[in-house]
């Protein structure tokens, strides 16, 4: 039993250990705008 706790626990410590996305993505269409990029400030 002692050992299925322990396993338990360290399958959702190796859960949250994954990394997150940093930053957004916003995706949309700006009409009469040649293809590229527009940056947010």
């Amino acid at each position: 039993m002692k050992q299925l706790v322990m396993m338990v626990m360290a399958v959702f410590l190796l859960a949250s250990c994954q990394e997150t996305p940093k930053g957004y993505v916003i995706n949309g269409v700006v009409e009469n705008m040649p293809d590229g990029k527009i940056y947010l400030k």
